[in-house]
């Protein structure tokens, strides 16, 4: 069932992101964002289940990652987890909300990453 599924893909999360231990930076690309503001946001289309967010949020510090990107919403937020930021990008295509077309640049190097949303 969908439980069972989603065991399967935290596991999986896991498995990669201890793979990825000792980088000096670690990035994690999903479709949806853990929350868009702040971690007890209410429910809605745009964030997970309140009851799913420490969970996946500890996973992610566990293993110090540096940034979440996400999508879904076709407009930008971005917000800090514990020891991460949480940045939902917003849309190449078409806009939503008070979003604008772009695309995302992310530079880094061995110490520090920054990245900017440019406008199309």
């Amino acid at each position: 069932g969908p439980e069972d599924a989603e065991q399967e893909q935290k596991s999986w999360l896991e498995e990669q992101l201890s793979k990825a231990s000792g980088s000096n930076h670690i990035f994690v690309f999903m479709h949806c964002p853990i929350v868009t503001r702040q971690i007890d946001e209410p429910d809605t289309y745009s964030n997970f289940p309140i009851s799913k967010r420490e969970e996946y949020v500890d996973i992610l510090d566990k293993y110090h990652v540096d940034a979440v990107w996400a999508g879904h919403l076709h407009q930008s937020f971005e917000c800090h987890l514990k020891n991460f930021r949480m940045i939902t990008c917003g849309p190449s295509g078409k806009p939503l909300g008070k979003g604008y077309s772009g695309f995302n640049m992310v530079l880094f190097s061995k110490n520090e990453f920054s990245y900017k949303y440019i406008p199309l």
